[in-house]
């Protein structure tokens, strides 16, 4: 440029700017692999994009790109970087674009270590944390069924409870950072205490003091299970096995053990199994004495009782071989029915439900000698004398004695020197075993086999009757005899009917008795050879029968109802009940046939029914009758009359409101029409809750009015009458007589006076007032005279008028 002059323009060179820095920058990381993906906008003229990443401890990464995206490799775990972009075009590069923060995964946790508590099941997980993790889920998974235990914490610890039992699980911690997470490596493993052992069972042998006990396995990590027994004496006794069973010797005679098995690993106690009671064979008996009975040649045997022991068994072998055995739960036995002049080895055994233990040390007794033979015992069945007859041995001056013992072991006796004796004082219900022997020693003596006879059966006493009221049956029982085989039960009702009962047991049911009658009772008994005197006679009643013809009748004024019925034979009460529809009873009691029921609701349906008693049972209810308990009839009531419109005058009634809730009232009216007993109406209201109503009726009617009450349960009676005339009918043919000054009238019916009015321009005047069908008229020049009929119902209307033209004779 000169002062004067703009130069010529020199020629053009073109030169590009160097790129914007790029916009939008977003960093995304691959929480698997660490690798983070940046991606930006577009820069104008760039031709290459380079990417930068450092974090705060120094660490950094970078990628170049001809695109708009870029991978960051190698990024440590847990580091939080700043990402820039630049774009380069050229020799020029732009600026940073802004920075972008960005976390990558959680380093994992390391020096995981588990702490088991076997009482409570539970797991203390601790680990040391990974680099970026702000929490943490420790994991037990279980690789019986997969199933999870995780606890959460932001602590370096945290503890997982309530594992269940017998369960093996790999360890695992989770970190958790702001977009990712990372796990340890399941390289840890813990397993909880075995389960508890089930299927216990306890095996013992007898013999040789030693139970096996074996079980089924449980699950976990089991080193060994143990056994214990416990006794309850203080002793504990163990064993332990690999396997499933196991055996536990020197447990001791008549001792109880508690058996219960627990699974070991290396580091817990398992559950303890369910527990298996039972006690060890019996302890030798200890104590045994015995002695023989010679007269019924049996052996007593004694000894000292074990409380564990549930019962003895004594073992008799005979010199000949033949076995006896006698089973007691108490401390003695008695062998019975030995071999006379035998000698016997005994040895006593305990036992409970498992085993019985050895024989004791044995002992030996002699029976007595063999008895006479040919013994003849005579009884007759009422008789208190039993003969008793022998073949006596060929010995001289020899006293023998015949001895009786019945089942309670009392004795009778009686000697001769002879081959026969009576016994006395023989009694009715026993069962004798009669022997014969010499005067001497009875045990060194000959005796007679015994022989066994029962005397005739008692009189059955103590007869009870016991009647079911429900089922209408009648339970006897009385006193059992020793010797009865059967018993025959006679009942004789007071119309004749006859129940018998034949039994083995000393009871039985009567049924299908009739009801309301007296049985007379009567029980023999009986066995093989006599039949007992009768019982004394014991009587018994049965149910009463139902009463009968129940009348209902509700009283309304004092809300009360009174019945009756036909009552039954043998009652000596009866109860009359009312139950209402919701559940509520009233009742009367009575010892009449009839009772009157107090307090009834009004407007409530009643059952009536009535009961018998004969002050055990209760007969059944009688057939119900349903009655609903209706109001009074109203009272006060009134019939009011009121206007008279064309020969019509109507009737206003009222009447008082009943005592009876939520009633409603119908009046009803009843007459005939002018006297006229072939014209008869019957008029009724409608049913109303008001307490009052009005009724049209003609004029010259006669009625009788009632009023009625009802309510949900029943209509009332009608109250009493109250009787009436309406108005009379306005007289009819009225005249007027000018000569006599005389107006005259047919009779209206029910009128008890009648008034002749004169109408004239200026008003109505009263002419005359009688009782007659004419009256005199005075003073009356011109105009129409009407004449009206009155009874206490009112005034009638008026007649049709006459007109009067009064002349100067009149005057």
């Amino acid at each position: 440029m000169s002062a004067d002059c703009s130069g010529q323009r020199s020629e053009v060179r073109r030169i590009v700017t160097g790129p914007c820095a790029p916009q939008n920058v977003s960093a995304n990381v691959s929480c698997s692999s660490n690798i983070a993906t940046v991606t930006w906008g577009s820069s104008p003229g760039a031709e290459l994009y380079s990417v930068t990443a450092s974090s705060a401890n120094g660490l950094s990464a970078s990628c170049s790109s001809v695109s708009t995206s870029c991978d960051l490799l190698n990024l440590t775990c847990g580091e939080s970087y700043s990402i820039t972009v630049k774009a380069k075009a050229g020799n020029c590069s732009s600026g940073n674009s802004s920075s972008v923060q960005m976390q990558t995964a959680p380093c994992p946790s390391t020096g995981i270590q588990t702490r088991l508590d076997c009482r409570s099941s539970s797991a203390l997980i601790s680990w040391t944390p990974g680099n970026g993790s702000s929490s943490f889920n420790a994991t037990l998974q279980s690789t019986q069924d997969l199933q999870k235990y995780t606890c959460f914490t932001s602590s370096s610890s945290c503890n997982i409870s309530s594992l269940p039992c017998g369960q093996h699980f790999n360890v695992s911690v989770m970190g958790n950072g702001q977009n990712c997470s990372t796990c340890s490596r399941p390289s840890l493993t813990v397993d909880t205490a075995p389960c508890a052992t089930t299927q216990i069972n306890v095996s013992l042998s007898c013999g040789s003091d030693t139970a096996s006990v074996s079980w089924t396995a449980t699950n976990g990590l089991v080193s060994y299970y143990l056994v214990t027994a416990e006794g309850d004496n203080g002793r504990v006794l163990t064993c332990n096995s690999s396997s499933t069973s196991c055996s536990i010797s020197g447990l001791g005679c008549s001792q109880t053990y508690n058996f219960s098995v627990t699974a070991m690993s290396a580091d817990c106690s398992g559950q303890r199994s369910e527990v298996r009671r039972i006690i060890t064979a019996p302890c030798i008996p200890r104590g045994i004495n015995g002695t023989v009975d010679c007269l019924t040649n049996s052996a007593w045997i004694s000894w000292v009782v074990n409380n564990s022991t549930q019962s003895y068994r004594v073992l008799a072998v005979g010199d000949d071989g033949q076995n006896y055995t006698c089973i007691s739960s108490n401390s003695t036995c008695n062998v019975v029915d030995l071999g006379c002049g035998r000698s016997y080895t005994f040895q006593v055994m305990a036992a409970n439900a498992a085993c019985m233990s050895p024989p004791s040390n044995s002992f030996q007794l002699d029976t007595a000698p063999c008895a006479m033979s040919s013994i003849v015992v005579v009884a007759e069945c009422y008789s208190s004398l039993i003969t008793v007859q022998w073949q006596s041995p060929q010995r001289k001056n020899s006293l023998y004695i015949a001895t009786a013992v019945d089942q309670n072991h009392s004795v009778l006796s009686c000697n001769s020197s002879t081959s026969s004796c009576n016994l006395t004082n023989v009694q009715c219900g026993k069962e004798y075993t009669i022997v014969v022997g010499a005067s001497a020693n009875q045990c060194s003596s000959i005796q007679s086999p015994p022989y066994k006879i029962r005397t005739a059966p008692c009189q059955p006493t103590s007869v009870q009757a016991q009647t079911d009221c429900q089922t209408k049956n009648v339970f006897l029982s009385w006193d059992a005899s020793y010797v009865a085989q059967s018993y025959l039960l006679t009942a004789i009702g007071q119309k004749g009917d006859l129940k018998t009962c034949n039994t083995t047991n000393n009871n039985c049911t009567l049924t299908n008795l009739n009801c309301s009658n007296t049985y007379n009772v009567s029980v023999v008994a009986s066995n093989d050879n006599c039949t007992s005197i009768p019982s004394g006679k014991v009587t018994f009643q049965t149910v009463p029968c139902t009463p009968s013809n129940l009348t209902a009748i509700i009283q309304c004024g004092n809300s009360s109802a009174s019945l009756s019925w036909v009552g039954c034979r043998g009652a000596v009460s009866y109860i009359g009940l009312a139950m209402s529809e919701n559940g509520t009873t009233i009742y009367c009691k009575t010892t009449n046939m009839s009772c009157t029921l107090e307090g009834l609701m009004c407007g409530t349906v009643y059952n009536f029914t009535v009961q018998a008693t004969n002050g055990i049972c209760n007969s059944s209810l009688s057939a119900p009758q349903t009655v609903g308990a209706a109001p009074c009839p109203p009272g006060g009531l009134r019939i009011l009359p009121r206007t008279v419109v064309n020969m019509t005058q109507t009737l206003r009634a009222s009447w008082f409101t009943t005592n009876c809730p939520n009633s409603e009232y119908l009046l009803t009216l009843k007459g005939s029409l002018q006297g006229n007993s072939m014209a008869l109406f019957d008029l009724a209201s409608y049913w109303t809750s008001r307490t009052f109503f009005e009724m049209p009726l003609p004029c010259g009617s006669s009625y009788s009015a009632t009023i009625r009450a009802r309510n949900s349960a029943a209509s009332g009676q009608e109250s009493s009458a109250v009787t009436g005339t309406t108005v009379p009918c306005a007289p009819l043919n009225v005249t007027f007589s000018a000569s006599l000054g005389v107006v005259a009238w047919n009779e209206s019916i029910y009128a008890s006076n009648y008034t002749a009015y004169g109408i004239t321009p200026s008003g109505r005047t009263k002419l005359c007032i009688t009782s007659q069908l004419h009256c005199s008229v005075s003073n009356f020049s011109s105009g129409q005279i009407l004449v009206t009929a009155q009874n206490a119902a009112g005034e009638s209307e008026d007649s049709l008028p006459v007109l009067v033209t009064v002349t100067s004779e009149l005057v």
